[in-house]
């Protein structure tokens, strides 16, 4: 994902699996299955995978569901 953080939601992780790098803030770090993660509204973060397999999160949204309330920091794909 890009490095990016929203104004009007906050997020709820929950590491579904092995093999991801999450950022939150200033911290980075590899979670463990099943961690919970809890992203404050205005929080930069961001995962990415760094296993040799797929590896998945859950994610709840508290707070306005839009997609709109993405604000991009950094992206590889050249997303704004």
């Amino acid at each position: 994902l890009s490095l990016q953080y929203h104004k009007r939601r906050s997020e709820f992780w929950v590491v579904l699996d092995r093999g991801l790098e999450v950022t939150v803030g200033d911290k980075a770090w590899q979670p463990g299955e099943n961690e919970e993660i809890f992203i404050p509204a205005l929080a930069p973060h961001r995962m990415k995978c760094v296993g040799d397999s797929p590896a998945r999160i859950m994610e709840i949204w508290i707070g306005d569901s839009s997609e709109d309330d993405i604000v991009r920091l950094e992206d590889v794909y050249g997303r704004t």
